[in-house]
């Protein structure tokens, strides 16, 4: 209808949705020669819009965000227009019949006919308030994602935006012991000398760390050319991670020896091919790394031993887990015992997605300034005493 319309597409999703939502409101009606409730009939294309936005923001406030009563809708009609609640349903009904965009999914059970475009008014309605304040309290909430995207993409000057995200970011975590890790990972990217931006680094080793996971796409957001292999300390500790993460459940599946009349073959375990790569690597090592590293590699089962892996794994696995847990803790001061209960792992995830959504806004727009890219880019994943300290020092100097 957009193209019919306009004879164009639009790159920018939102601009996508303003015209079709304008054309529909507009012009749809008059196509279909539908007659029209007498209030709304008297509406304005942005009147109409204002309602709607209105009605998808109290909605997406909660935590049901989807699917209205028709008595509450009602109620959201009535009050933003200041009519009676049986003028309402008048409304309601010439909104469903239309042009679709509210439609009644059972018997008295409505939604918007798609997520997207309650997304869109809903992003719309803090934009035209410039109501950054409001919206940036919902940024741990991970049905607000693309709202927050779309409002980075019709504001046109997102600085004091991005910034507010910045600061309640930063405050999700104002708890000791997940301050002292961020502590631990600036310390961490400190000691690593490296091209790569230290907040890159920083997300790399927050990833691994807290959340066991080897997904470095925030590095890469933060760092594009990020590669942990190209920093002596960073791929040692990523083999390590590695190591350690198949050493929880080594797949005994595929047969660890095979031999024939003249010749053998070992298939190496997944955790002892990244051992062996640190090994082989040695130069990279500490020398008392390297010793227990060795010690370690020793005590595995070799030659025809292997045979009977699985129970040696069975019998010593856990031992063996230990000591490289041990080693990685005394002598690369990582894989830590943080003792996070549920609820700190929780605000860890919420502080990690909402950093997450904060560079993905930072990457979707042209129109940040540069000293606002700059300044949120170097204190990305640092305590919050380290940017006090930092922004302190900016200041004097």
């Amino acid at each position: 209808m957009v193209f019919s319309g306009k004879g164009k597409f639009y790159s920018k999703r939102f601009k996508l949705y303003k015209e079709g939502l304008e054309l529909l409101l507009g012009k749809w009606d008059k196509l279909r020669w539908v007659e029209r409730d007498e209030i709304y009939r008297d509406l304005s294309v942005e009147r109409k819009l204002e309602l709607l936005s209105y009605v998808a923001v109290k909605k997406f406030e909660q935590d049901q965000y989807v699917l209205f009563e028709q008595e509450e809708l009602e109620g959201y009609i009535s009050k933003f227009l200041g009519i009676e609640r049986r003028e309402s349903q008048g409304v309601l009904r010439a909104i469903a019949s239309q042009h679709g965009l509210l439609i009644e999914r059972s018997h008295e059970v409505w939604s918007f006919s798609h997520l997207t475009f309650q997304e869109y008014l809903v992003a719309k309605w803090f934009v035209m308030r410039t109501d950054w304040d409001g919206l940036v309290m919902q940024v741990t909430k991970q049905h607000w994602r693309e709202v927050f995207l779309l409002s980075a993409e019709i504001q046109r000057k997102i600085d004091s935006l991005i910034l507010l995200m910045k600061r309640k970011v930063d405050a999700i975590i104002a708890v000791e012991k997940l301050q002292n890790i961020l502590a631990w990972a600036n310390q961490k990217s400190a000691v690593v000398n490296d091209t790569c931006k230290p907040s890159a680094i920083r997300a790399f080793y927050l990833s691994i760390e807290i959340k066991n996971s080897f997904d470095d796409r925030l590095s890469h957001l933060i760092e594009p050319s990020f590669n942990p292999g190209i920093s002596r300390l960073l791929q040692v500790d990523h083999l390590l991670y590695r190591c350690l993460f198949h050493s929880h459940s080594p797949d005994f599946n595929q047969p660890l020896y095979t031999y024939g009349s003249c010749f053998s073959i070992t298939r190496y375990l997944d955790f002892e091919m990244f051992l062996g790569e640190l090994l082989r690597d040695s130069l990279n090592l500490q020398l008392d790394l390297k010793k227990a590293l060795i010690k370690l590699k020793l005590k595995l089962p070799s030659g025809q031993e292997r045979i009977n892996y699985q129970q040696f794994w069975h019998d010593e696995g856990k031992g063996w887990t230990e000591e490289l847990i041990m080693n990685m803790s005394n002598y690369c001061q990582i894989r830590q015992n943080w003792h996070l209960n549920n609820e700190q792992y929780e605000l860890f995830e919420q502080y990690y997605n909402a950093n997450y959504l904060l560079l993905d806004c930072l990457n979707i727009v042209t129109t940040v300034s540069k000293h606002v890219i700059k300044e949120v880019e170097e204190m990305l994943f640092l305590p919050i005493a380290e940017i006090d300290k930092r922004k302190y020092n900016k200041q004097i100097n």
